[in-house]
């Protein structure tokens, strides 16, 4: 009698836990939409193709955004692929931003921003005469771009002597570009003179090419001024 109840309890136990079994759901795992990464607010949006969830400081939120954002969005960061400007853009400036280049039209900008400029005085054929104090070469070298240039360098070059040189801006003073006079060599390039701190030639502004001291041997020199932009 025992063993039946035993058998039927066991029974028992083993319908329900057939039917408990059969009727069981496998829980899914259920989604809700964040608000908050890491304490920090995240704006409700949908993503589409190509964007991402970008933090957005100007906002102080997560966003979407797109993988191409405008330009206005980017503040820092370096750019190692090549920029291109398409059909109908341009790239400019506003207020008093600036652009600075490395090169323009395939020339380095340091290199498109020079411009010398030589004074040849005399001539080196054999009967030429040396050169005298008063063979002086005024109102060469004008400025004609429009803008102020900087003079970075004086040198000159003699084919004999030592004959000395004072270039000066047309009207100014014997300092207005050297500190004081310049003799010449007969190296490659010449000698280099000492500028008078940054001396500049403004737009229209013309350069004399002074003898100072001839020598008397020298036929002919060249005085080359490099100025920049």
């Amino acid at each position: 009698m025992n063993n039946r109840r035993w058998e039927r309890g066991i029974f028992t136990a083993l319908l329900l836990w057939l039917a408990l079994v059969g009727t069981a759901q496998i829980a899914s795992p259920q989604f809700g939409n964040a608000t908050r990464i890491q304490g920090l607010a995240v704006k409700q949006c949908t993503p589409t193709d190509g964007q991402a969830l970008v933090w957005v400081a100007a906002n102080l939120r997560y966003e979407c955004t797109s993988s191409t954002p405008p330009f206005s969005t980017i503040t820092a960061g370096t750019n190692t692929t090549a920029l291109v400007i398409g059909t109908s853009g341009s790239l400019g400036v506003s207020g008093s931003g600036t652009i600075n280049a490395t090169s323009l039209g395939g020339v380095t900008s340091a290199a498109g921003l020079a411009r010398p400029c030589d004074i040849i005085i005399g001539s080196p054929g054999a009967a030429s005469p040396a050169l005298a104090n008063d063979n002086d070469t005024p109102q060469a070298c004008g400025n004609t771009t429009g803008v102020t240039m900087t003079i970075t360098a004086v040198s000159c070059y003699a084919n004999a002597g030592s004959p000395t040189v004072t270039p000066i801006i047309s009207g100014g003073s014997s300092t207005s570009i050297l500190t004081g006079a310049l003799t010449c060599s007969q190296t490659s390039g010449g000698a280099a003179g000492t500028l008078n701190g940054t001396p500049t030639q403004t737009t229209g502004q013309l350069i004399d090419g002074n003898i100072t001291t001839a020598g008397g041997t020298a036929k002919y020199i060249v005085l080359r001024i490099t100025r920049r932009l």
